[in-house]
């Protein structure tokens, strides 16, 4: 039974990447929308010192402060107009721990194999930890392992898919109304 060829939209689904898709992007800088910030800070009892080690432009920084945290951000990379007090070139998976309780991201996934779940095992020095990432990332024997050793408390899970662009006013503010 030779089967039909695999559809685009199935490597989608899979994470697959399609040829003559738009590539990634650079520093794989995916903005976290500030609603998807509140979401977690209603859902948990995150702690009020927080480390955003991955912070891009102080997306994700700047709504946790906004909602009373004391935050420690920092990056990788530079990037223009920053959006919080960002200090750069900290490598989160060998810089020294910060002076904070936590760690918060959304972490860069697509630049490095296995990046974000190194993310995950470099935070096991904090008491609470809380990650932004795709669901797919819980699929695969690999994880399976993975998971035994660092359980998960909570998985968030938003009905509407976000968009991680600048650009995606509309749509935020049509998922942020769900947050309320």
């Amino acid at each position: 039974a030779g089967g039909a060829p695999v559809s685009g939209n199935l490597l989608r689904i899979h994470g697959a990447r399609i040829p003559g898709a738009a590539p990634r992007k650079k520093n794989d800088y995916y903005p976290t929308p500030p609603f998807a910030t509140r979401a977690l800070v209603k859902s948990v009892s995150a702690p009020k010192r927080i480390w955003e080690p991955a912070a891009g432009r102080g997306h994700m920084a700047a709504e946790l402060a906004r909602c009373g945290a004391r935050v420690v951000a920092t990056d990788l990379y530079a990037y223009p107009n920053p959006l919080f007090k960002i200090r750069t070139g900290v490598d989160f998976l060998t810089a020294p721990d910060e002076d904070a309780d936590g760690v918060v991201t959304n972490p860069p996934y697509g630049c490095e194999r296995g990046i974000a779940q190194r993310f995950v095992e470099r935070s096991r020095s904090y008491r609470f930890s809380a990650f932004l990432l795709r669901f797919n990332f819980a699929e695969s024997k690999e994880r399976l392992k993975f998971f035994k050793k660092d359980r998960p408390r909570y998985v968030l899970v938003f009905s509407n898919r976000m968009i991680m662009m600048e650009r995606s006013e509309e749509h935020t503010s049509e998922l942020q109304s769900q947050f309320r």
